[in-house]
């Protein structure tokens, strides 16, 4: 018999796409947005058959970026949280490229909204980026966050941690990790 919606989780993964994330991980051959796609497409493939309704298991992906003049925030869904029909179309994650610049606040907001409607007992919303961000203090949104149950991992890409993603888990009440290799981006995010 199938889990109840008390045990099952959904995982919202928000990925800086931004111009910076091209950037090598850890002097490594992989770009920090390439060792998030490598882990993230792994993660996925060994978790297929526990992944989407009404399997305990499931799994979003969306980018964020900043392009134009003025700025806007733009969002890419990846793979949609509840897809419908119900597929994982992880090639997609293979033709995620960084471009732009990177605002924190507006996926901490898009990813309250989408995990604030779902039933199921564990809603867990998984921040990625490197600690770049040209907005607005994000830390109300964190907040928010934390109030409405829903558990974040900040997790910043690079040599040195930064006070936005610090800042950013601390006030939701959640957890910062700094992955600087791609076997640190393996443990963290999954």
């Amino acid at each position: 018999m199938g889990q109840s919606f008390a045990e099952a989780e959904d995982r919202l993964y928000m990925i800086d796409g931004s111009r910076s994330m091209n950037g090598r991980l850890g002097g490594g051959k992989e770009s920090k947005l390439g060792a998030v796609r490598k882990t993230l497409m792994e993660f996925c493939m060994e978790n297929w058959g526990a992944s989407y309704y009404p399997w305990p298991l499931r799994i979003g992906v969306t980018a964020y970026r900043l392009l134009g003049t003025p700025g806007k925030t733009v969002f890419e869904e990846v793979i949609p949280l509840n897809p419908e029909p119900v597929s994982l179309e992880l090639w997609r994650l293979e033709g995620l490229g960084g471009r732009g610049g990177a605002v924190v606040r507006d996926p901490l907001q898009r990813g309250l909204l989408i995990l604030k409607e779902s039933p199921r007992g564990k809603r867990r919303l998984v921040l990625i980026g490197d600690g770049g961000d040209s907005g607005a203090d994000p830390s109300d949104v964190a907040r928010e966050i934390g109030e409405a149950g829903i558990e974040l991992l900040s997790v910043e890409l690079g040599e040195e941690s930064t006070d936005s993603m610090k800042n950013i888990a601390r006030s939701s009440g959640g957890r910062y990790e700094l992955a600087r290799t791609l076997d640190e981006v393996r443990k963290t995010i999954i």
